[in-house]
């Protein structure tokens, strides 16, 4: 295992130790967004793993891609405050309700964090070939720049991030023109194990510039659970 991050192909970051939102988190700032990564951030990791899995009403969605339905590969749950929905690849995802062991996870990120979050998507990766492919948290009802918080349970679980090629991107989406302080390299990654316990926030305009997986591994790995806590906002106040 690396030391946190893992970064090839010409990409400039500056890695730097800081004491938000925990002390000893190891901070990343990119072209165009920032990595937090808190190794410890949550201790009884293992009992929350247990607690997330039996109280999460956990399903498997199917998604359009290139205009065919498939099956994710991987069970979710999308839970936030009433009335908030979620939409991507034409899946769009009805809130179920908050319950105490999330809510209790939610008010420790919002006290550490500084920000509020209204809303969760969860993701249950049984085995190796669960995975999620590349994409970006850039719907328009997350904002401009949206604020992710990441929490991991469970198995350790590679995370890759890779620039995007904004070129060919919509400004509507909050995006600027390509900037040759990001590279467009075939071999441009960032690499993060991350560990049962552990959070990660993505800030700034990453979402705009990156794209981030959790690929699938032939390593047998016990089950891991995410939690993505976010804010859904109204469209009308996304780009004041």
């Amino acid at each position: 295992m690396f030391d946190i991050f893992d970064i090839k192909g010409g990409i400039a970051a500056s890695i730097t130790t800081v004491d938000w939102p925990l002390p000893n988190t190891v901070r990343c700032d990119l072209p165009h967004g920032t990595l937090h990564y808190t190794k410890h951030f949550v201790e009884d990791s293992q009992g929350l793993f247990d607690c997330l899995m039996q109280s999460t009403p956990w399903r498997r969605d199917s998604i359009q891609i290139m205009g065919r339905e498939q099956l994710i590969p991987r069970q979710q749950a999308w839970i936030a405050d009433s009335g908030l929905t979620y939409q991507y690849s034409n899946l769009t995802l009805q809130p179920q309700p908050w319950y105490p062991a999330l809510t209790q996870l939610r008010e420790r990120v919002v006290h550490h964090v500084g920000a509020k979050f209204n809303s969760v998507l969860m993701n249950l990766y049984e085995q190796g070939s669960n995975s999620c492919g590349w994409h970006a948290d850039d719907e328009p009802e997350l904002g401009k720049n949206p604020l992710i918080a990441s929490l991991s349970f469970g198995a350790v679980r590679r995370f890759l991030l890779k620039p995007k090629r904004l070129s060919k991107m919509s400004i509507e989406t909050g995006a600027q023109p390509a900037d040759p302080a990001v590279p467009t390299r075939n071999d441009a990654l960032i690499r993060v194990d991350l560990e049962p316990g552990s959070l990660l926030l993505m800030s700034g305009p990453l979402q705009h510039y990156w794209r981030h997986c959790l690929p699938k591994t032939k390593k047998p790995v016990s089950p891991r659970i995410n939690c993505t806590f976010r804010s859904i906002v109204t469209p009308i106040n996304c780009y004041d």
